[in-house]
């Protein structure tokens, strides 16, 4: 948009938008868009909120609309938090593919897991297994791919991030990351329900498998 506005033979003059949160919905990027645009002989005008730019009267009318805008943007992100909150302490799904050996199922307006197919509920079972006996995650992709499970190509980025995933204990985990910028928080701001759905694996072949993970990385070379 910028571009187009500074080429010599542009065959604008401004930029319709049926409401000025269309253009954006933050107050700082109105500013710094429509400075570069008017720069260029360029107005941003709105179908449904006409102003008068050039007015004092009209520069107040459309910074207050702009401001209204991005309030109602940060008010809708932080009631959809929490929301997305609430729905993650009830132990329902907050967003996103189901886990490989689960799918996706409607309970209402909730959602929450259910077994997959019996052959990647074995799948799940048997990296677990293998792993508890002591298999590295590339020694288990490795076999996958020799045994042709699934027609997929296994890596062991995959396996480790399959036997790491606390679905299948039954568990719903959420907000491992901020649902705002996407960095990892702190393992105390999880929110950790159990028994949401079916559990894949017990306890028991789970800490057994974990505990040989974790020797291996403390024995891997450093």
């Amino acid at each position: 948009m910028i571009t187009a506005a500074k080429q010599p033979d542009k065959d604008f003059k401004a930029i319709l938008v049926h409401k000025f949160d269309r253009f954006s919905r933050s107050r700082q990027d109105h500013i710094i868009y429509k400075a570069l645009l008017k720069k260029q002989g360029i107005s941003v005008l709105s179908a449904s909120e006409p102003t008068e730019p050039d007015t004092p009267h009209g520069l107040l009318l459309e910074g207050m609309l702009e401001v209204i805008s991005e309030f109602y943007n940060m008010n809708l992100k932080h009631e959809t938090l929490k929301g997305m909150r609430e729905n993650a302490i009830q132990g329902f799904h907050c967003g996103g593919r189901a886990p490989y050996g689960y799918r996706l199922k409607r309970n209402g307006v909730k959602v929450t897991y259910e077994y997959g197919p019996d052959h990647e509920v074995e799948t799940v079972k048997l990296i677990f297994q293998l792993a508890a006996e002591g298999w590295g995650g590339r020694r288990i992709a490795t076999f996958l791919n020799q045994q042709k499970i699934d027609s997929k190509v296994w890596r062991p980025s995959t396996v480790l991030s399959l036997l790491s995933n606390h679905a299948y204990l039954g568990y719903r985990t959420w907000n491992k990351k901020s649902e705002v910028d996407g960095h990892k928080n702190p393992p105390e701001e999880w929110i950790v329900t159990k028994e949401c759905h079916p559990a894949i694996i017990d306890k028991e072949i789970w800490d057994a498998a974990h505990r040989e993970v974790s020797l291996r990385k403390l024995s891997a070379p450093k």
